[in-house]
């Protein structure tokens, strides 16, 4: 059971106050009490709304609560002063009140939170007529929030953040949850603002300039993240085309050594080459003077060593130009027979015996 003074002192109500909202602390007391009978289960299925958003890669980091009993008694009093009309019982409060649990999900960037808006909205319904709000300070940005068919309001505390109300039934009792989605710096100016202001210091003039200057610390830490983030993605594809022309310079240089290899070998193989060339021309010249030489030779009917050639055995073959080297022959020396003359032939045999002369 909740002590109604001490309620009343907690969060600053006066009692008398809660006579003329019409509000029963009997009632309220109900109310409280049933809530705090269905807390397990709704923890359970605050875990459960966790799990689900934990697999966006966008998500930083999570936070969940189940709502306490005296904070609702709170917001059920707001919310009488704000609409005295609209009655909140036992019946209907768990329709009324929509963050009975919630579910923070913190993100870096801001382009981070389009991802987690598409994985809410593919994953649960909104409750019906209630669109995701975009909280936004005078101000800012707004274009991504009408392009994702986000209500956009200003803040008139210049709070940040993206609230959906989502309808979950992880019994046969449909629940209604709030997520909540903003970046870390949103996150950081919230708490401390809720710190210091909440509950009875929202309007003193004093905190609430060094907030506001605070909040715009806050914005302008959000747009220099979303600078940095830029700016690494610029860097990082400037280092991938950079390795790519390392790459590339890489191979051509290898390319070049190939070619230079090669080209060193053929020089090598060219030498080698120009020597059996030079070897050959001087072999060649060798051989047109023997052969120069021969004709001599033969032309006197001598060898090298100066006797006389008497060679046997060969048959004529080797031609060697239009001057005889036979001009002195006349005769066959064993049959007697004329031998021709004016031949082209180092070799010639007798046309009437086959003597084989020189």
């Amino acid at each position: 059971m909740i002590d109604k003074s001490a309620f009343c002192k907690k969060f600053g109500i006066d009692s008398v106050e809660l006579e003329k909202l019409d509000l029963d602390w009997n009632d309220m007391q109900a109310i409280a009490l049933d809530h705090s009978r269905r807390a397990p289960e709704l923890e359970i299925a605050a875990k459960a709304v966790v799990g689900h958003l934990e697999k966006c890669v966008a998500v930083h980091s999570l936070r969940w609560r189940v709502k306490d009993a005296e904070h609702l008694l709170d917001k059920i009093v707001r919310k009488a002063r704000a609409k005295p009309e609209q009655k909140i019982t036992i019946e209907n409060y768990k329709s009324e009140i929509t963050d009975l649990f919630g579910v923070r999900a913190l993100h870096l960037f801001k382009s981070d939170w389009r991802a987690i808006h598409q994985l809410i909205l593919k994953t649960w319904h909104l409750v019906e007529n209630h669109k995701p709000i975009a909280y936004i300070r005078d101000g800012d940005e707004k274009k991504s929030f009408d392009e994702n068919q986000c209500s956009v309001e200003i803040h008139a505390r210049d709070y940040r953040s993206v609230h959906y109300e989502i309808q979950f039934a992880p019994t046969k009792e449909v629940a209604i949850a709030e997520i909540q989605v903003r970046t870390l710096f949103e996150e950081g100016w919230s708490e401390i603002d809720h710190r210091i202001t909440y509950p009875n210091n929202a309007d003193d003039p004093l905190l609430s300039g060094y907030l506001r200057i605070f909040n715009l610390l806050a914005g302008a830490s959000d747009q220099m993240a979303t600078y940095i983030g830029h700016l690494k993605r610029e860097l990082d594809q400037l280092k991938v085309a950079a390795r790519a022309k390392d790459m590339e310079a890489k191979k051509a240089i290898e390319e070049l050594e190939r070619i230079q290899k090669q080209l060193g070998a053929a020089t090598n193989e060219n030498k080698q080459l120009e020597e059996i060339v030079n070897s050959l021309k001087r072999s060649s010249g060798n051989n047109f003077m023997t052969i120069g030489d021969l004709g001599n030779i033969f032309g006197s009917t001598s060898t090298a060593s100066g006797s006389t050639a008497n060679l046997t055995g060969y048959q004529p073959r080797i031609t060697l130009g239009s001057n005889s080297l036979f001009a002195g022959t006349k005769t066959c020396s064993k049959c007697g027979a004329p031998l021709p003359t004016n031949t082209q032939l180092i070799f010639k045999m007798c046309p009437k015996c086959n003597t084989t002369y020189v």
